[in-house]
């Protein structure tokens, strides 16, 4: 499922040709079928040798280069963390290769950040901590933008088994700004994505799944959050 939470209590600027009802304040703009089946062959999958040639050129790998197995096995939190701290430094972008990697932490993911799978059927980041997300977004200045993340299957130990999200984005003090998330899916968490306060920012051809648990949420934005646009999700 959608939530839209929000502080405002006037509601303007909506423009909806998702198959579904929301209320929201600010301009939220959504395209396609929120919620809509994207698996199977119509799967939004990136062309993998394609992206590997374009990105291999210009990012750090975290398997060639810091020493992620992707295996299912190996614990690979400390290698991909390493390689988001260093691509930051560097300006570069983080590529992770197609494989499992086995978490048992969150990822903090600074401002700005860029984060790259193969595909989001391919490159699976399982988390197994208790209560942990996937990937932790807050800021670490006045305000948190510019992150990219894309083509993942982020994977959670199960909605009744933790508190955790796939993506989460406090985005302190002052929410999230200019960020993109494409092609991820999210299943096995209490939210798949759950985003307090964002603005200008686009979520494109994500599936929020819920393995069949209707009383947990795809996809949550709360606070005042103003010109998000869903499109195809």
């Amino acid at each position: 499922g959608f939530e839209w939470w929000t502080d405002e209590t006037d509601s303007h600027n909506l423009t909806s040709t998702s198959k579904m009802s929301l209320s929201a304040s600010g301009n939220l703009t959504v395209t396609g079928d929120v919620n809509a089946p994207n698996t199977g062959a119509n799967a939004p999958v990136s062309t993998a040798q394609e992206a590997a040639i374009e990105v291999e050129a210009q990012a750090l790998n975290v398997k060639t280069q810091y020493g992620a197995t992707g295996d299912g096995v190996t614990d690979d939190t400390a290698a991909i963390q390493a390689a988001i701290t260093a691509a930051l430094a560097a300006d570069r972008s983080v590529f992770i290769p197609a494989g499992d990697y086995k978490l048992t932490d969150e990822l903090d993911v600074p401002s700005g950040s860029i984060i790259l799978g193969e595909s989001w059927v391919g490159t699976t980041l399982t988390q197994t901590g208790t209560n942990k997300h996937v990937f932790h977004m807050t800021s670490d200045g006045p305000r948190y933008g510019f992150t990219h993340i894309e083509d993942l299957w982020l994977v959670g130990p199960g909605m009744g088994a933790t508190t955790g999200y796939g993506l989460f984005g406090d985005g302190d003090p002052n929410g999230l700004n200019n960020c993109t998330f494409r092609k991820i899916r999210s299943t096995g968490f209490n939210k798949g994505g759950y985003f307090d306060t964002v603005d200008n920012s686009v979520f494109e051809q994500c599936n929020w799944g819920n393995s069949g648990n209707t009383n947990n949420v795809g996809l949550h934005i709360t606070g005042n959050s103003n010109a998000v646009s869903i499109i195809s999700n």
